[in-house]
């Protein structure tokens, strides 16, 4: 190797039988010239030096893991996809895919992307990757960590912005919809028994109207907006027809007291007597 003069030995990573020369597991260091020739004889008599054969062993680089999109959050039912990156010539990749250290594919990949089409909170955890290539042993080195993290969705709370002491059944009522613990901008979506109104601009105010049904429909509501995330979880449901039957047990209540406080002061109208 390298020199014409310099008889190669076995060593721990090599081993000759005479006619072969093995390099059981190769490295950087096992680059370059290589020559042989064959000896008889005492003293020997040796043949020409062969052709030399030159081997380049290319230092293992690590593969590189991305995220798409690039974000550093993400939340339930999002897509993300990773794609494992090695920059070398060879094309004919396998990939082994890692999360939390464990193996995630029990046979190589030929897919140099893992896709999760929507995501939830069991997905969160360290990923990484890297090559191999087919029927040889190489492996390229990991890529390095690359950690997922999936937050709850912002919860959307429904609130009666009209005071309680001014609400009776003929009035009109005022909801409002608010993103827990934000500062950013939203937009609003707002739901009637399940379905979508659609109202303009989105705000985050409803007014019910007396005098028709929708104080018997449950109302809900969602926030959106163009960055992320882009919607919260739905409210919890609100029913106006609850408020309506509470005032009318309290008017109901109110009349009897009226009725009684009449008759404790107009004993013979109890009697059906009349004055003349």
């Amino acid at each position: 190797k390298k020199t014409q003069g310099a008889a190669l030995t076995s060593t721990d990573s090599s081993s000759t039988d005479g006619s072969s020369y093995t390099i059981h597991s190769a490295a950087v260091s096992h680059g370059g010239e290589y020559w042989c020739r064959a000896g008889r004889g005492s003293p020997n008599v040796y043949t020409p030096y062969s052709d030399s054969l030159q081997l380049s062993i290319t230092a293992p680089l690590p593969a590189v893991l991305t995220l798409n999109p690039a974000w550093t959050k993400f939340y339930p039912t999002e897509k993300v996809t990773l794609k494992c990156e090695i920059q070398t010539g060879q094309s004919e990749w396998s990939y082994l895919w890692y999360k939390d250290g464990a193996s995630m594919n029990s046979v190589l990949s030929r897919e140099d992307e893992y896709t999760i089409p929507a995501l939830d909170q069991s997905h969160r955890g360290r990923y990484s990757c890297r090559g191999a290539i087919p029927g040889r042993a190489f492996r390229t080195e990991m890529s390095k960590d690359v950690t997922l993290t999936v937050d709850a969705r912002p919860q959307a709370v429904l609130t009666l912005e009209t005071a309680w002491t001014e609400i009776f059944r003929s009035d009109s009522l005022t909801l409002r919809c608010q993103v827990e613990g934000s500062s950013a901008e939203w937009n609003y979506t707002w739901y009637r028994d399940g379905r979508h109104l659609p109202l303009d601009p989105s705000g985050d105010r409803l007014t019910l109207t007396a005098g028709n049904d929708s104080y018997s429909s449950e109302y809900k509501c969602r926030g959106n907006r163009t960055g992320q995330p882009s919607y919260t979880e739905i409210s919890e449901g609100f029913r106006a027809n609850n408020i309506g039957e509470f005032h009318s047990f309290f008017q109901a209540i109110n009349e009897m007291c009226l009725t009684q406080d009449h008759f404790l002061h107009h004993p013979s109208s109890a009697h059906g007597e009349h004055s003349v």
